[in-house]
Formats: C-alpha cells, structure tokens, sequence
C-alpha cells in the first residue's frame, strides 16, 4: 500500500481489516469479539443477533454484496450498530449462549492482566506456556513455539540473557581477541555478568 500505492491504511480500532470482525458490549458491562469471515461465520452471526434482513436492507440500500468480506469491511459500522443493539440489550451468558448455539466465531474480549490472571488458556494448563525466572525479575509466565508433540515445545521458552551475557562472544565474532575484550572489560568499555 505505501510503496506501490503511495497511501498509508487509516487506524481502524479492533475492527478486522478488510472483512468483519468487531467487539460488542453486554448489558452487564462485558464484552466480545465476534468475526463474520467465512460464509458460514457470516452467516451464524446474522443469525445469532436477529439482524438478517437487517443487514440485507444495509447491503441493498448501499450496493454491497455481503457474500463479499470487503463489502462487509465498507459497511462495518452501520452493520456493528444492529449487532450491538442486539448485544448490549443481554447478558455475556445470553449472548454466550445464543452465538454457541448458532455457530459463531467469538471470544469474551479481556485486558491482559484479566487473561493471565483468570484464563486457564494463558497459564500452564496450556502446553504452551511455562513459567521461566528470569533474574533480577522473577518469576512469569512465558509462551513457546505453539509447535509441539506431545507436550514438548520445539523451543522451551527460557529466561532473557542478562544484559551483557553474550557480549564476549558477540565481540569475538566482530573479530576482537581475548585480550582486547579484556583490555575493554577491564577500562569499563564493555560489562559482562
């Protein structure tokens, strides 16, 4: 976009570029995250939130076809206006409830803090997760690679080195002995643990 087309793309909130996705708020205050990208999505969303004929009266009035994802995209906030009446008039269990039924592709919208602090799926139930200690810091919960076999990760998550670790070695590799490493550690140039 920027190079060819000389234009930068607009800041478009949580909303999903170029299809439809979007966060909705429940009458007790919570909120979720639905997508409508395939036909099926598409469609189990209409569904769910009774706005079927709804939407179809946006598309007609506007020219847009909604099997078309970019179309859902140009007409996000007047369809995000009927799914939100119809989400902001229940609770997160009824709209949990309804979208399950129907199919749709959705999640409760949490902070970080809410997710590592009551998400199983972002804790070490999850195989992808581990707990690293990392010094000077402490303890906290780190992800591997989320390709695994068997409960084992490609690549366990470990601690960052810590600052200065690596800077023999790195120096080494730029060509420098042993003694002008130590000539730079010893004048305070360069620090190792």
């Amino acid at each position: 976009e920027a190079q060819i087309n000389g234009t930068e793309r607009e800041r478009f909130g949580n909303d999903l570029y170029g299809a439809f996705g979007a966060m909705f708020g429940t009458r007790d205050g919570e909120r979720v995250y639905a997508v409508g990208i395939s036909p099926r999505q598409w469609s189990s969303l209409l569904e769910a939130s009774d706005s079927v004929e709804a939407v179809q009266a946006i598309g007609d009035a506007q020219g847009l076809d909604f099997a078309d994802e970019g179309d859902r995209f140009v007409a996000r906030e007047a369809i995000k206006t009927l799914i939100q009446e119809w989400a902001g008039s229940r609770t997160l269990a009824e709209v949990a409830a309804r979208f399950d039924e129907t199919g749709v592709c959705w999640g409760r919208y949490q902070r970080f803090g809410e997710l590592v602090a009551g998400d199983r799926r972002c804790s070490t139930e999850n195989e992808l997760f581990r707990e690293v200690e990392q010094p000077g810091i402490g303890t906290y919960l780190s992800p591997g690679s989320p390709i695994g076999f068997d409960g084992l990760l490609a690549v366990e998550p470990a601690p960052a080195p810590e600052l200065g670790a690596d800077t023999e070695s790195v120096l080494a590799a730029l060509g420098l002995t042993g003694a002008e490493i130590g000539s730079l550690v010893d004048r305070g140039v360069v620090a190792t643990p």
